[in-house]
């Protein structure tokens, strides 16, 4: 007996006959069309012999037709061929993403007139957006953007064309130009677009002001507009019925206030408003927008309490840094899903509050505040890998319990605070830490030795402390270090430079400012190549040998040792990458030179001052910026050609020396100088007029010379000159009024001289003039009081009529 199919089989069935007859295979035009799109087949699966439907990224209807084409990272270079493009006219998604084409966007596009989603982002297309996609009015969806470094703003909209191209695609709902150059303000006609749900337009060169009726938009979900910094504009107030989810503004120049509305946004998760221009306080309907995960507003110039964010539970992601927010934090243990918290530089005060309730924080910064207290609460952090507490005013040691637990920690930054006591040797067992800054504090002993030198530390600041005795040998067998930084503290003993061998890795090492001796006697060439070394104040008697064969140094400190002698000639000509050399206060007699050519020198900072060095002065590096020669026994004149080489000098000291001759005027090539001594040498002749036209002077000091003439009359308006002296000359005339226009002056010394004058009473028109000398001179006349009650004034040795 034959019972009767159930209802679903028979469904079923017919199913799937319709989908048997709706498969059909493509037609031989769109096979065609597909197979010369680009010149060669994007993947293996595209060939002659097979139906074009059942090829990779290829959707067809069930007339044959194809409506849509995926080729997203396919590594197509070719060019598109615009006639095929065509024929494709049922495609209602195209999708050419993560692509080569280098090209532009074909115009042909436009004949598309079905197609609903448009994906060419990353794709190397290049010039200008054609208008012509204003005619596919069925676009929803249009992603033009770029993300891949080199690509930025390689595709741009004309000026009119950006406007006019969104105002015709009415029916869009997403719209992402991430980095397509703009260059102009946002238009009005984006308002229209009633559907639209996502736009995106960082990195676009907006300008202007941006229109508030777009945040206002009623199916809106996520808006950027980071990363344009002409582009301005102010929050407004917000819909009841918003559906925003994400806001970035992040890097644009809106500012205002933070409206109370925000609280309305019950959809938000993510709110990026860093390097803004917001200001006032955070409004207490924050604590609304209970699904907020990631909120940033750093670098803004909000203040006030911060008590409302402490309602925001789902956070993951809580940047407010750089701003001015202060007061005490009463409470974050409601931030339990907390990962990163970044409250640093503001001017927060008390006790760091309980984070015991935070166990999933990773990254903490409160740097550069006003916390003070003890840290023991590091001790619940159990999953911290980042820990930034630098410039506050957290005060007693460090327990070896707080630190015992935190078997993630891979950085600790406790500088510049009042922390005292030991240093805990269970910070140099803990398995993760590879970077430790205990800078700037007040401890005074460090572990004799270190029970465990496996620690994976490749960077140890310890400078500024007061630590005494030896440095422990365990320090130099910690063998992944790569920084080692121990200056200005209370050292003692020698160490033996031989102990560096075990620290292969070692790029930089800084002993300066202890009572250590330093043995460098060792001529072993395995030492570490070490970029930065200083050991300023090291008691060194010669320079360390084994620097003969470091070739990437870039900084060398010897400073304030016992080195005699010449400079040996390998310092100048065995390093091109040297740009920082400081030798001074030594009782180095010579330079080694002439035999060796400065001009191939890479030295940016060049300090010798302080020694015994003699001779003429060398022509110095050409791109240096720092150069001191001061108090030496340099004798002959400045030579005329020096100046060219200090083109981009900002500090050039000769002073205390015996140069004579005339200054050149050749000095004013050096345009960029903020700092000009020659003072007490054996200069004559006349001040050169052009230097009171160097813009960037900010101080010059040709004191104790024998210069004569005028003070030239050429300070300009640009002046910004602070300290200007011209002690013990011979220098005569009026005191230049031109000097009115160096608004910034604080010290003007022109005592011991022979100007003839009248009480320079203009000078009352400088604001920030502290110290005025005018003894010994020719000034003559009524005396008169500057009105200055914190200006220093002496007038000794003239003829004033008091």
């Amino acid at each position: 007996m034959r019972f009767p199919l159930p209802v679903f089989q028979v469904l079923f069935i017919l199913f799937l006959f319709s989908s048997n007859s709706a498969s059909a295979q493509c037609l031989d035009n769109q096979k065609f069309s597909l197979l010369t799109l680009f010149g060669s087949a994007p993947t293996p699966s595209w060939t002659p012999r097979t139906d074009c439907c059942s090829w990779k990224g290829v959707t067809c209807d069930g007339s044959g037709h194809v409506t849509g084409l995926d080729l997203t990272n396919s590594s197509i270079k070719a060019s598109i061929n615009s006639t095929s493009l065509t024929t494709l006219s049922s495609l209602r998604n195209l999708n050419l993403s993560l692509n080569f084409f280098d090209s532009s966007i074909p115009v042909s596009l436009s004949s598309l007139s079905k197609l609903t989603h448009l994906n060419l982002s990353n794709s190397g297309f290049k010039g200008h957006v054609p208008f012509e996609i204003s005619r596919i009015k069925s676009l929803e969806s249009l992603d033009l953007s770029s993300s891949i470094l080199g690509s930025y703003n390689s595709l741009r909209f004309s000026s009119p064309a950006f406007g006019y191209v969104v105002g015709n695609l009415s029916l869009l709902r997403e719209l992402y130009l991430d980095s397509v150059d703009i260059s102009s303000p946002v238009p009005e006609s984006l308002v229209g677009l009633a559907h639209l749900t996502s736009l995106h337009l960082s990195f676009c060169n907006l300008t202007g002001q941006f229109p508030w009726k777009i945040f206002q938009l009623q199916n809106l979900e996520t808006l950027d507009l980071s990363f344009n910094p002409l582009l301005s504009g102010s929050l407004p107030e917000f819909p009841l019925d918003s559906k925003l989810r994400i806001l970035s503004l992040l890097n644009t120049n809106f500012h205002g206030e933070l409206p109370g509305s925000l609280g309305y946004l019950g959809y938000l998760q993510r709110l990026q408003l860093q390097r803004c221009n917001f200001s006032g306080r955070i409004p207490l309907s924050f604590g609304l927008i209970t699904q907020l995960v990631d909120l940033a507003i750093s670098g803004n110039n909000l203040s006030g309490e911060i008590s409302s964010l402490g309602n925001l539970t789902q956070l993951v992601y809580l940047d407010i840094s750089s701003n001015s927010f202060d007061g005490e934090i009463q409470s974050l243990e409601n931030l339990t899903e907390l990962v990163y918290l970044d409250l640093s530089g503001n001017m927060f005060s008390g006790s760091i509050p309980s984070l015991e309730k935070l166990t999933q924080l990773v990254q903490l910064d409160l740097s550069s505040n006003c916390f003070s207290g003890r840290i023991s609460f590091l001790s619940s952090l159990k999953n911290v890998e980042e820990i930034a507490l630098s410039n506050n005013n957290l005060s007693s040691g460090i327990d070896s319990s707080y630190v015992e637990g935190l078997l993630n920690l891979r950085k600790l930054n406790l500088h510049n605070n009042s922390l005292n006591g030991n240093i805990p040797s269970s910070l140099f067992r803990l398995p993760s830490l590879q970077y430790l800054d205990l800078s700037q504090n007040q401890f005074y002993a460090l572990p004799n030795e270190f029970s465990d030198v496996s620690s994976p530390l490749s960077s140890l600041d310890l400078s500024d402390n007061q630590l005494q005795g030896p440095i422990p040998r365990s320090v130099f067998q910690l063998t992944g270090l790569k920084n080692l930084i121990l200056s200005s503290n209370n050292f003692s003993g020698t160490v033996d430079l031989s102990m560096l061998q075990n620290l292969k890795t070692l790029s930089s090492l800084d002993l300066s400012n202890n009572r250590l001796s330093i043995n460098t006697s060792s001529t072993n060439t395995s030492f570490p190549q070490i970029s930065q070394l200083k050991l300023s104040s090291c008691n060194l008697m010669e320079f360390p040998n084994f620097l003969r064969n470091q070739s990437i140094s870039f900084i060398l400190d010897l400073s304030n040792n016992k080195i005699d002698g010449e400079i040996p000639r390998w310092i100048w000509r065995g390093n091109w990458f040297l740009n920082y050399l400081n030798l001074s206060h030594n009782m180095l007699s010579g330079l080694g030179l002439p035999t060796v050519d400065l001009s191939l020198s890479g030295l940016i900072t060049l300090d010798l001052h302080s020694n015994k060095l003699q001779g003429s002065m060398p022509i110095p590096p050409p791109n240096i910026l720092i150069l001191d020669y001061s108090q030496n026994y340099f004798t002959d004149v400045i030579p005329a050609n020096i100046f060219p080489y200090l083109s981009y000098g900002v500090f050039f000291s000769l002073a205390g020396n015996n140069i004579t001759g005339e200054i050149p005027s050749s000095i004013c090539n050096a345009s960029f100088l903020e700092v000009l001594d020659l003072s007490n040498n054996n200069l004559r002749g006349s001040i050169p007029h052009c230097l009171g036209e160097l813009n960037n002077l900010k101080v010059l000091n040709l004191g104790k010379n024998d210069l004569h003439g005028v003070i030239p009359q050429s300070f300009g308006y640009g002046c910004i000159l602070k300290t200007l002296n011209l002690n013990r000359n011979h220098l005569e005339g009026s005191l230049p009024k031109s000097l009115a226009n160096c608004k910034q002056l604080e010290v003007l010394n022109i005592g011991n001289n022979w100007i003839n004058d009248s009480f320079p009473l203009w000078l009352g028109t400088l604001q920030q003039l502290r110290v005025l000398i005018l003894r010994s001179n020719m000034f003559h006349g009524p005396i008169q009081q500057i009105r200055r009650s914190k200006c220093f004034l002496t007038v000794a040795y003239n003829r004033f009529l008091f």
